[in-house]
């Protein structure tokens, strides 16, 4: 964040039922991001491409991700993809590969 960075959390999940959003609260107070350097959470929702359109509207250059379709959502909105490895007792589906379109591998970050 000393660079200028802006934050942005992308999920692929639908935004809650109920209108209450607390997640970016959260997130801000667990890694301590300063107040104006978290931009509220993106719900993208479930559909293909989802994510494509909030990375190409926001300017995201570098998007992390966990899933492959995360990696190829980044290169269809310009962004370079890196990879987050899932932790070891996720129960998400399909299981990722992790590297296999040649992108960076952020190890040891499971943990």
């Amino acid at each position: 964040m000393e660079r200028g960075d802006n934050i942005y959390f992308i999920t692929g999940r639908p935004a809650p039922d109920n209108g209450k959003e607390d997640v970016t609260a959260t997130l801000r107070d667990y890694f301590k991001i300063p107040e104006g350097k978290l931009n509220k959470v993106i719900f993208a929702g479930t559909d293909k491409d989802a994510k494509v359109k909030y990375i190409k509207n926001n300017g995201i250059s570098v998007y992390y991700g966990d899933s492959d379709n995360d990696i190829l959502d980044a290169r269809k909105a310009g962004a370079e993809g890196i990879r987050v490895l899932r932790p070891l007792n996720s129960t998400n589906s399909p299981e990722p590969r992790n590297g296999q379109f040649g992108e960076r591998v952020i190890i040891n970050s499971q943990y």
